[in-house]
């Protein structure tokens, strides 16, 4: 028998006057605490081998490596004792975006919070860790069991918002109308539940793929949103049945294309929830979540538990460059660039002008042409490698190129012919260029961590991104075949997870280029490759741990503390 235990601590980051993680707008500033935003965390222990595993789910937008970074940094210097490792420990989020920014050490990403931000990083992972060492302390000989259970159709509580996307992938044999956008996700939720060997109440971890984002970019404050809620109340609920604290966290899936957010109301920019008030809106979700978790969690005490099977693998993977097998679509990736649509946003979080998309679109288009024509003209290396990347992106419109450090095909960013006040993010980069701030990496991650860890006949395949609902079912289908030789039965998908690097749409999807396939970072068979990758880890996992070999040898990359110290925030202190 496994011996688990559970943690949970403050994470909240309360820094005044720092751009918010994840609606990308500059204006989006903190100026107050709704809430609190936890980590919480579970330990897996065998007490026969000694091996230890942590699952953790975190109120923040997305964890970035920097965090997984400084948590096993901290666990190696704190607690070395505890044996966790790279492979050992997963990371996942919410994917609030009601959360400070500035804890990643890619400049692409604190471009709208207006720099790097150490001290948000800093009480992340300081948090992280003591739920991590709280959960490990807590251990007792235990049970996991898994339930399943699907919301009705008439409940509110999640929509497909690139439906027409959603419809080209050959499994939707019946096409979704506008009206049906409700049928077009993954209406599932699963929920391991964890109790001690004499009953005692530990807590559970469900997964349900859900944008918690119902609390809109016009609100200032600090909010864990629908999934912080539901937490919340199953945790107040099972307190009330025993003495002992209870853990509930709400953890994600492959919510790339699916919202809480589908009407509009009079007066009101962007669509919103259930009511015109977001903050109800996001307890009507919540409630909606906690209520079908919480029949889970009863409906778990009469399953049988899952078998003592503990194990894990995890791979390092230069996703700019992988060659997907045959088997799986062929085709290969590139260096990460984003589409021109994804600037637009989408209906729930608007980015620029309709009017300036099309302008930025045709932008991106001319930058491509300009590009094609000078790997013809010149024939440079340079010229060549560049218009081979764009030849791999296939019909996305450039105008943003992370790997290459590239803006609508300007590899001078401080030249950039875009006035500062047309887009305040440029003009951060632009700021950075001009002080030699930009450094020579990506301004994304493109070495990047996929895991899978096994708890008994269940497995959760972890990407450092957000797939779409069709990508999700894919990716788990491919895990769980692969895994079935060892007598795994199922698998989850846990989204946002050790790092990050954009969406993850459908060969299908991405052609389209909608705003998540113009997010998905390394081409059209983004999807494929990941498929591919987490296949060999699932693979290695079924074999004697003394004949696997899933090790890449890479590792992300590191930053020097004089690069970070060029793009910290204004006030802000390494």
């Amino acid at each position: 028998m496994l011996e688990i235990g559970a943690g949970v601590q403050d994470i909240t980051a309360y820094r005044h006057g720092i751009a918010m993680m994840g609606w990308a707008r500059t204006e989006n500033i903190v100026e107050g605490q709704a809430t609190p935003l936890w980590a919480r965390a579970f330990v897996f222990k065998d007490p026969q081998t000694g091996r230890r595993q942590a699952l953790v789910v975190a109120e923040v937008c997305f964890i970035t490596y920097a965090i997984k970074q400084g948590v096993m940094q901290a666990l190696a210097r704190q607690h070395a004792h505890l044996g966790f490792t790279d492979e050992t420990v997963l990371l996942t989020a919410t994917h609030t975006h009601c959360g400070p920014g500035g804890y990643s050490h890619y400049v692409l990403y604190n471009v709208t919070s207006g720099g790097y931000v150490p001290e948000v990083l800093d009480v992340i992972v300081r948090g992280i860790v003591q739920a991590i060492v709280q959960a490990e302390r807590a251990a007792i000989p235990a049970t996991t069991r898994v339930a399943r259970g699907s919301f009705p159709t008439d409940q509110p509580v999640a929509f497909n918002r690139s439906l027409m996307a959603h419809n080209r992938n050959p499994e939707v044999a019946r096409k979704f109308r506008p009206q049906e956008t409700h049928l077009a996700i993954d209406r599932e939720m699963t929920l391991l539940r964890f109790d001690g060997a004499q009953g005692e109440a530990i807590g559970c971890v469900n997964f349900f793929p859900l944008h918690p984002i119902n609390v809109h970019n016009d609100h200032n404050v600090i909010h864990h949103d629908n999934k912080g809620i539901a937490a919340r109340l199953l945790e107040e609920e099972l307190a009330r049945r025993t003495t002992a604290p209870v853990v509930a966290a709400f953890a994600q899936g492959a919510a790339g294309d699916v919202t809480p957010n589908f009407q509009r109301f009079p007066r009101l920019a962007m669509t919103r929830g259930v009511d015109p008030d977001d903050f109800k809106s996001a307890r009507v979700n919540g409630q909606l979540q906690y209520a079908l978790a919480l029949e889970l969690y009863d409906k778990a005490a009469g399953i049988e538990p899952l078998g003592p099977a503990l194990d894990a693998a995890l791979a390092y993977v230069d996703m700019s460059r992988v060659d997907v097998p045959a088997d799986l679509g062929g085709g290969r990736t590139a260096p990460a660039a984003i589409g021109a649509r994804m600037l637009m946003g989408t209906e729930e979080g608007p980015g620029i002008p309709a009017v300036l998309g099309d302008l930025a679109q045709a932008a991106a288009l001319l930058a491509s042409t300009r590009t094609r024509v000078s790997a013809l003209v010149e024939g440079s290396q340079a010229h060549a490698r560049v218009f081979a990347s764009h030849q791999l992106h296939g019909n996305k419109a450039i105008a943003i190129e992370p790997g290459d450090r590239r803006i609508f095909g300007w590899a001078d960013v401080a030249a950039l012919p875009l006035p500062d006040w047309m887009d305040p993010s440029v003009a951060h980069l632009k700021d950075l260029a001009r002080r030699d701030a930009l450094g020579s990496q990506p301004w994304t991650p493109d070495i990047l961590p996929v895991q899978v860890m096994v708890l008994g006949e269940l497995a959760i395949a972890a990407l450092p991104a957000e797939p779409t609902t069709q990508a999700g079912r894919r990716l788990r289908a491919t895990v769980a075949e692969a895994l079935a030789p060892r007598g795994v039965k199922s698998a989850l998908l846990a989204g946002y997870a050790n790092a990050y690097a954009g969406y993850v749409a459908t060969p299908e999807e991405y052609d389209l280029q909608a705003y998540e396939g113009a997010s998905t970072h390394f081409g059209r068979f983004t999807l494929p490759a990941y498929q591919s990758e987490l296949r060999k880890l699932a693979r290695a996992l079924c074999l004697p741990p003394e004949e696997r070999r899933y090790d890449t040898g890479l590792r992300p990359r590191v930053f020097s503390r004089e690069e970070l110290a060029k793009r910290l925030h204004p006030g802000s202190k390494l």
